[in-house]
């Protein structure tokens, strides 16, 4: 039996998750303020309740701290969790055009001479 033996695809307009996020839950930058806040009284918990971090809360204030301390790495991935990678545009539309044969005799002649000097230096011939 595979892997995907028995999974199906969404209908049109079908959410994977219906019922939303939990009430109460708090997003990325809500925790960020809050670990700052923490950061600033000097202590390890919620300055609200006074509770001990969760594990989802204790890597996202590891992250922070680190990202505080310099790391830009840290300071990358939380950036990207909360906003999203930056969108590169790639242009990805080729050409049918050879530029070797729109060259000269004259410039194909001095390309295949350094082809062959490169070569020949990289395998110590030259």
């Amino acid at each position: 039996m595979g892997r995907y033996d028995g999974l199906k695809n969404w209908q049109p307009g079908q959410s994977g998750n219906p019922a939303g996020r939990k009430k109460g839950s708090k997003n990325l930058k809500t925790r960020i303020k809050r670990f700052l806040e923490m950061k600033a009284a000097g202590n390890n918990s919620d300055p609200d309740t006074g509770e001990q971090l969760d594990n989802y809360d204790q890597i996202i204030y590891t992250q922070m701290m680190r990202a505080i301390e310099g790391d830009n790495k840290a300071f990358n991935d939380l950036l990207d969790r909360d906003a999203g990678k930056a969108v590169q545009a790639v242009d990805v539309t080729a050409t049918n055009r050879n530029p070797i044969e729109e060259l000269s005799k004259e410039e194909l002649k001095k390309l295949s001479q350094d082809i062959v000097k490169r070569l020949a230096k990289d395998n110590g011939t030259s």
